[in-house]
């Protein structure tokens, strides 16, 4: 199964967003993976530290969205514009490397 982006929130009703990460990147370590949260940066600086990709700040702006979606895009890689909601890892590589 390839995944081209998966785009999550933390705070879920019934699955803990950071843990549904975690589990993820143990399938997938190659996934990339937007966590976003409106729940306080600690949120998004575990998620990111723990293999998401990029990270957003809820309310989310689309232009950010969108930038970071086009950015984990396997097929293009373009590095993400430095912004103060907006964090990426340089680190990611194409799923069709593996």
């Amino acid at each position: 199964m390839n995944i081209d982006i998966v785009v999550t929130d933390i705070p879920m009703p019934n699955v803990d967003g950071l843990e549904f990460i975690l589990s993820l990147k143990t399938l997938f370590p190659e996934a990339p993976i937007i966590a976003v949260s409106g729940k306080g940066p600690e949120l998004l600086a575990y998620a990111q530290d723990n293999g998401a990709y990029a990270v957003l700040s809820k309310p989310i702006d689309h232009d950010e969205l969108v930038a970071a979606i086009a950015s984990a895009a396997p097929d293009n890689h373009t590095p993400l514009p430095p912004r103060s909601k907006l964090a990426a890892r340089r680190t990611h590589r194409s799923l069709d490397t593996v």
